[in-house]
C-alpha cells in the first residue's frame, strides 16, 4: 500500500512537471510570437514614418520653389 501510494505520488508529480513544462513552452511560444508581431508593427510604422518625411520634403520643396518664384517676380516688378 505505502509503495503504490508512492507510485502514485510520483505519477502525480511526472503529470504536474510535464503540465508545467507544456505551459512554460506555452509562454515562450507567446513570447516569441509577440516578439515578431511587435517588430513587424514597428518595422510597418517605421516604413510609413519614412514615406511621410520623403513626402514633407517634396512639398517643402514645392513651397520653396514657389516663395523662390514670387520672389523673383517681386524683384522684377520693383526693377521695371
Amino acid at each position: 500500500m505505502h509503495e503504490s501510494l508512492t507510485d502514485k505520488h510520483r505519477r502525480e508529480i511526472e503529470q504536474q512537471k510535464e503540465k508545467y513544462e507544456r505551459m512554460l513552452q506555452e509562454l515562450r511560444n507567446n513570447a516569441s510570437n509577440d516578439k515578431e508581431f511587435i517588430q513587424m508593427e514597428l518595422k510597418r510604422r517605421i516604413t510609413e514614418l519614412e514615406q511621410e518625411i520623403l513626402n514633407l520634403k517634396a512639398k517643402f520643396a514645392d513651397e520653396m520653389e514657389q516663395i523662390s518664384e514670387k520672389m523673383a517676380q517681386a524683384r522684377n516688378e520693383f526693377e521695371l
